[in-house]
């Protein structure tokens, strides 16, 4: 199964996402239900090893933290855009659990990208957009940016494709210190 690591969005930060997901045609825009940060993106691991997965998740200890997101941006950089996203402040905080999370996996055998860790939330996959439009848009929304939220988990999803659209089903929650909840949402086999 195809898995990755991330922050879930809270209902309110997706709420303010909503305003910026139209004027680029040929933009594929993300489901509010699926805008989450990825921390590490496994690609596909074995269904048998995701509760090992978990397991040794749960050994990642963090203290909740704060974080916002902060502008606007495409991937790549130059040339033909290919997704649009929205940044977040820097914060140590985060780089620190995405490192930990990061090394817990390489830990597991499990091959990771080599990339820079380059946090954002993604809003649209692009088809054929004009990048005129897409330079209009980003000039339309200059100084985006929203309120903090605490991160007081993150999360293990399943990727996977349904007619046409991308869809993220999470498997385990790790919590941080002093926070709680349930660990596993469905079984290891998504079930």
């Amino acid at each position: 199964m195809r898995l990755f690591i991330g922050l879930p969005i809270p209902a309110d930060h997706v709420d303010a996402l909503w305003p910026l997901q139209d004027g680029v045609p040929g933009a594929d825009w993300t489901d509010p239900e699926d805008h989450h940060l990825t921390l590490v993106f496994l690609g596909e691991v074995a269904p048998d090893r995701v509760r090992d997965l978990g397991r040794a998740l749960d050994a990642v200890r963090f203290a909740p933290f704060d974080l916002a997101m902060a502008g606007l941006g495409h991937f790549p950089p130059r040339g033909k855009p290919r997704t649009l996203w929205a940044g977040v402040q820097p914060c140590d905080a985060l780089q620190r659990l995405q490192a930990k999370v990061a090394r817990t996996c390489a830990g597991l055998g499990i091959p990771l990208e080599v990339r820079q860790f380059l946090p954002h939330v993604t809003l649209a996959r692009l088809r054929d957009s004009p990048p005129h439009r897409v330079a209009q848009w980003l000039g339309g929304h200059v100084g985006f940016s929203s309120p903090p939220w605490t991160v007081d988990q993150f999360v293990l999803y399943r990727s996977s494709r349904q007619p046409g659209v991308q869809h993220y089903d999470p498997l385990h929650r790790v919590w941080a210190a002093g926070c709680g909840g349930v660990a596993y949402e469905f079984g290891p086999d998504g079930d």
